[in-house]
C-alpha cells in the first residue's frame, strides 16, 4: 500500500494492489491432493513388495522398512526405524554385507 498525502501531510488516499488468489489457491489444493495420492501409491507399492526394502538417509539412519524386510530379518520397524545402521550392525541386529 502507498499512502498519498496532501499539503499538510494528511493521508488523503491509499493506493493498494489487490490480487484475486482464487485460481492460485485452487491450483495449490490440486497439487496437495495429487501429492497425497502419489504418496499413498508409493506407500502401497513399498508395503506390497515381496522384497525386503530398507531406506536410510545419507548418514545411515534408518528411515523406513517394509513388512517383507521385517519378516525376512525377524525385526520390527519399531526396533530399527530411527536407529543408525552402524549401531544395528555392531549390536548384531543386522550382519555386515560384502
Amino acid at each position: 500500500s502507498t499512502p498519498i498525502f496532501d499539503d499538510q501531510s494528511n493521508i488523503v488516499l491509499v493506493v493498494t494492489n489487490v490480487r484475486d488468489m482464487t485460481e492460485l489457491n485452487e491450483l495449490e489444493r490440486r497439487l496437495e491432493h495429487s501429492e497425497g495420492r502419489r504418496q499413498r501409491e508409493l506407500a502401497a507399492v513399498f508395503e506390497s513388495s515381496f522384497d525386503g526394502l530398507y531406506i536410510s538417509d545419507g548418514e545411515g539412519n534408518t528411515l523406513r522398512i517394509n513388512k517383507a524386510f521385517e519378516r525376512i530379518l525377524g525385526v520390527s520397524a519399531d526396533e530399527v526405524v530411527g536407529r543408525n545402521m552402524a549401531d544395528l550392525v555392531r549390536e548384531g541386529v543386522f550382519s555386515r554385507s560384502g
